[in-house]
């Protein structure tokens, strides 16, 4: 993180990268791969949906698994 004295040296157009350590411009950052708002896209918001389908599929397939132990005679 860059120091107090720093920022106020750099105008406040400027974007600063934790992982690079250095200041870059608001359309370098735009592209930036280190920029959390990059890749927000479809493919980002697919991945999403399909963990989240894949993890009720899990569920149910835990409860119905159990639902079978417990109806099961023994």
């Amino acid at each position: 993180m860059p120091r107090r004295e720093e920022e106020r040296e750099r105008p406040s157009s400027l974007r600063y990268c934790v992982f690079c350590q250095r200041y870059m411009s608001v359309d370098e950052w735009e592209t930036h791969p280190h920029n959390p708002d990059v890749g927000r896209g479809l493919g980002r918001r697919l991945r999403r949906v399909l963990v989240t389908a894949l993890l009720v599929l899990m569920a149910v397939a835990i409860a119905f698994g159990y639902l079978l132990s417990v109806l099961r005679p023994n």
